[in-house]
């Protein structure tokens, strides 16, 4: 029987979009969806501490600053940024560990971390996740309280510069109603799998 992740790199889908946009709750989706273990989800390396909350291998792989930039030197990362003093980094341990289970790969990061992960891995399929306006943007973010006035401004600024690199991606989705969005994200999953890129 044939099976078309078998013998072939795993493919990285990496989501970006504006904070407030919703696409970790789309990665839950689509990683619900894909139960039988086709999908894995990255997990990122930081140097914060660990927020109420969260937890080691679930939220962040959590380390030392020492720690983090030897794994730099020894070429660890995948991508990495320095993020308000904090590093964030992606593993390239991920590729194998997929690899090993005939996996493929989701991932949340920002634009420049996106397009890190397609100058260094050929298989990477970046993803942008629209708001459906800007307005209800501002509602979202509003709507969580996490933040003060001065950092829903950077926010929005932020979002901003964002959306104009949204045509360096390979999909374009617009989250309107997560539902229809999930659904349109297992879409370019399996696109992406179907595709014949010379790996049988």
């Amino acid at each position: 029987m044939w099976n078309n992740r078998q013998n072939r790199p795993p493919i990285f889908f990496v989501l970006s979009a504006p904070s407030g946009t919703g696409k970790s709750s789309m990665i839950d989706g689509a990683m619900a969806h894909f139960s039988d273990g086709s999908l894995l989800r990255s997990i990122s390396t930081t140097t914060r501490a660990m927020r109420n909350g969260e937890s080691e291998d679930k939220d962040y792989y959590f380390c030392r600053k020492d720690e983090f930039e030897a794994k730099i030197k020894s070429g660890t990362f995948l991508e990495y940024a320095q993020v308000y003093k904090h590093y964030y980094g992606t593993s390239q341990e991920i590729i194998q560990k997929a690899q090993g289970s005939q996996s493929d790969i989701i991932k949340d990061l920002d634009v420049q971390g996106a397009k890190s992960i397609r100058n260094r891995y050929e298989r990477a399929v970046l993803i942008f996740v629209f708001p459906p306006n800007m307005e209800i943007l501002e509602e979202r973010i509003r709507s969580r309280k996490l933040d003060d006035e001065t950092s829903i401004e950077g926010r929005l600024q932020a979002a901003k510069k964002e959306l104009d690199e949204a045509g360096e991606f390979d999909y374009w989705i617009v989250n309107r109603n997560l539902d229809e969005a999930v659904d349109q994200l297992k879409c370019v999953i399996i696109a992406e799998r179907l595709k014949n890129n010379g790996h049988l």
